[in-house]
């Protein structure tokens, strides 16, 4: 098993450098002479971001969304047009989001007031299309309330029971939402390759006494002042220098683990700054979990998990407009009412509904040079 990495001291600097592949390679063996005991920092910054999902054939009882053209015809005979008309209709549809009467008659099907209003901004202005959500009993993520119930999955890795990823079952019907790992669901790569190169860095620290052995240390994750860079093809360049985003709102500092090469933290809330654009303005999470496992070249591969507000991640969608109706197949009622049905945490002391819900996230976090607590802007 990949361990974190070889002993070596913490330098005097700020800057710690992450461990090479050479030397990751070397802890493999068995039988290494013991070391003294030095703190050790290893950092990283994560090269792509995703929703956790783990799609299978048949999880989705009623079938995965159907297709644009398929849910459009649906949607205009639902608001009383006759199969003419919607040959009609439907023949001016050209698969975007531009003009035209088509165009218009979907994005605006709300009704409030008697106005035709945009249904991403509006969506309780048109009934639950009641979307088809995820029936599975396997699904990623972590058990955030200490119970096995009837809504829960099991993770497919570690096999923890009680796993609560209620937006892997809101979505997880959308052909945009589904894949099975190490394959990413296409909305997210999307997402997260459109964005990363206006967000600035997320970075990554470990600290412990011997990061080689099980025992405490102490996790950071938090915003670097730098936006990662890519190579020439495209990937993610290691060994990156970053600056960590003195601002304390913008790092989080976790008790955390070490057993059997993993890392994993204590329950805390967590929250970070995204570049916006195809990601929620800002994630925040309640009871947040993380488990990160050592790859054999060096990176870390990552699971994120909480409860997170769904109103935030709604307007992720929203924003997106009715583009991400037209063009990516996606339901902005359906989604709005999915989630504010599924949620599962915080409920509104007034009302009763769950403002929360609960959700998981995989990524990866390559090698990196972090310098800390400069100052510097």
């Amino acid at each position: 098993m990949a361990t974190l990495a070889p002993r070596i001291p913490r330098p005097h600097s700020a800057i710690h450098r992450c461990v090479s592949r050479a030397s990751l390679a070397a802890i493999a063996f068995a039988g290494l002479p013991a070391a003294p005991a030095f703190a050790e920092t290893r950092s990283f910054v994560v090269s792509w971001f995703t929703q956790a999902v783990y799609s299978q054939d048949g999880d989705c009882p009623g079938g995965v969304e159907p297709n644009i053209e398929v849910r459009f015809k649906g949607i205009l005979a639902d608001m009383g047009k006759s199969p003419k008309e919607i040959d009609e209709l439907m023949s001016e549809f050209d698969g975007g989001g531009g003009p035209g009467p088509v165009h218009e008659m979907l994005r605006n099907r709300g009704s409030e007031e008697g106005k035709r209003v945009f249904v991403g901004d509006n969506p309780t202005a048109v009934p639950d299309p009641k979307i088809h959500t995820v029936a599975s009993k396997i699904g990623p993520g972590f058990n955030l309330d200490g119970k096995d119930s009837a809504d829960s999955f099991e993770d497919p890795d570690t096999h923890e029971t009680g796993v609560d990823n209620q937006y892997f079952r809101a979505l997880g019907c959308f052909s945009s939402h589904r894949a099975m790992p190490p394959v990413q669901p296409t909305m997210w790569f999307y997402a997260w390759d459109a964005t990363r190169d206006r967000t600035k860095g997320w970075v990554i620290s470990i600290d412990g006494k011997d990061l080689s052995k099980d025992g405490e240390v102490t996790v950071s994750f938090g915003r670097a002042l730098e936006t990662p860079i890519r190579t020439p093809k495209g990937t993610p360049q290691r060994d990156q220098t970053f600056r960590a985003d003195p601002t304390p709102r913008f790092q989080n500092i976790f008790k955390g683990h070490i057993k059997d090469g993993e890392v994993t933290i204590d329950p805390a809330p967590f929250h970070i700054v995204t570049g916006g654009g195809y990601l929620p303005l800002e994630m925040k999470l309640t009871q947040a979990r993380l488990r990160l496992k050592p790859k054999p070249d060096g990176a870390i591969e990552g699971m994120l998990g909480g409860y997170q507000p769904w109103l935030g991640i709604y307007y992720m969608y929203a924003g997106g407009g009715y583009g991400y109706e037209s063009m990516v197949g996606l339901n902005l009622p359906g989604i709005y009412y999915a989630l504010r049905r599924l949620a599962d945490a915080e409920p509104d002391p007034k009302t009763g509904q769950n403002m929360s819900i609960s959700t998981a996230y995989r990524f990866e976090a390559i090698p990196a040079i972090l310098v800390r607590n400069t100052g510097q802007k």
